[in-house]
Formats: structure tokens, C-alpha cells, sequence
């Protein structure tokens, strides 16, 4: 299982590369939620626009329970189920900047 640890960690650890961005995004993305709700813009902008902005300023979160978790079912001997958790700090990043790239899409 020293394998599967190390693509635990590896996994684990990609997921971090996002987190050194997101201090240089956090002031930004909160002012930009008070403009979120200006009525000039389409529902589905504001809802994009929500969703990148609330998914990126919780993204520490995120990566900590998921890295938590992973660790925990990694020591209760169910390393598939801590691997597949390993990786949803991965698809949070790509859901965000998903959102990020249809919200400049629409804007």
C-alpha cells in the first residue's frame, strides 16, 4: 500500500497548487460579490458568477475536510475510497475554473 499513500499525497498535494493563488484572489472575489447582484445582469451571469465566487473563496475549506477524510479512511485501511476522496480537491479546482471561464464567456 506504499504506493497507493504516495498517490494519496500526490494527489493531495496538486490539489494545494491552487491554494497558493488563492490569497491574491480573496480580497477581489469578495468585493466582487456586492456586484453580483446588480439587476442590469442575467440571472445565469449572476449564478455563474456566484458560483465562482463563493466555490474560490471556499476552496481552503474544501481541500482540508477532503485531505482530512482521505487521511482518516486511509488509516481505517480503505485507501480506493481515500484515493477517490484524494481527488475531489482536483474536480473542485476544475468545476471553479469551469465557472470562471463561462462567466467571462458571458460577460
Amino acid at each position: 500500500m506504499s504506493q497507493g499513500n504516495e498517490t494519496l499525497r500526490g494527489n493531495l498535494k496538486l490539489g494545494l497548487i491552487p491554494l497558493a493563488f488563492w490569497p491574491f484572489l480573496l480580497i477581489p472575489n469578495a468585493m466582487s460579490l456586492g456586484a453580483v447582484s446588480d439587476p442590469r445582469t442575467s440571472l445565469s451571469q449572476r449564478a455563474v458568477a456566484a458560483i465562482f465566487l463563493l466555490g474560490s473563496l471556499a476552496y481552503p475549506i474544501a481541500l482540508a475536510v477532503a485531505a482530512l477524510v482521505a487521511f482518516v479512511l486511509s488509516k481505517m485501511g480503505q485507501h480506493d475510497w481515500a484515493l477517490r476522496i484524494s481527488r475531489v480537491p482536483l474536480f473542485y479546482s476544475m468545476t471553479v475554473l469551469m465557472a470562471f471561464l463561462l462567466w467571462i464567456v458571458q460577460g
